[in-house]
This record gives structure tokens, C-alpha cells and sequence, in this order.
């Protein structure tokens, strides 16, 4: 889990969880001026890269239908619906 800050005001976050033992991106926020500049995917990232570092090959997600935005996120780091 990352949490990017401007002035120690949180500004985005991914918050990771293991479920049945396997790592969830619960959660991805992101606050409505600093969308569109790439935090998400960089904290997403960020949290893929320490979840492999500690020997985690994968990372589940779920999404609501409709969420565009974040929908597109996701396929662009490569995640597929299962």
C-alpha cells in the first residue's frame, strides 16, 4: 500500500490486502484535482513491485462495471478480467 502526499495532505493511494492468500488491490483513490496525472498507475506499480520483492507473482482486483477511468487503468498495466 502507497500513499502519494502533497504537503502532508494524502493526494492518492492504493491500499493492498491478501485474500485467500492471494494480493487484492482493495482500493485506488485518487483525489479529483490530480487525476489524469498518473499517480494511480504510479502507485499501482509501485505496490506490483513490492508484492514481487516479497515473492508475489500476482495481484487480483476487482472493479465495478462502468468505471471507465480505472477500467482503463488496468488494462494498460495489463490486467485481464478473469
Amino acid at each position: 500500500s502507497y500513499v502519494a502526499l502533497e504537503d502532508d495532505t494524502p493526494v492518492a493511494a492504493t491500499l493492498v490486502t491478501l485474500y485467500e492468500g492471494v494480493p487484492l488491490l482493495a482500493f485506488v483513490y485518487t483525489g479529483a484535482s490530480w487525476k489524469g496525472q498518473g499517480l494511480a498507475p504510479a502507485l499501482i506499480q509501485l505496490s506490483i513491485n513490492a508484492l514481487a520483492a516479497h515473492g508475489y507473482d500476482r495481484l487480483s482486483l476487482v472493479v465495478t462495471r462502468g468505471n471507465e477511468p480505472a477500467m482503463r487503468i488496468y488494462e494498460r498495466m495489463g490486467f485481464a478480467e478473469a
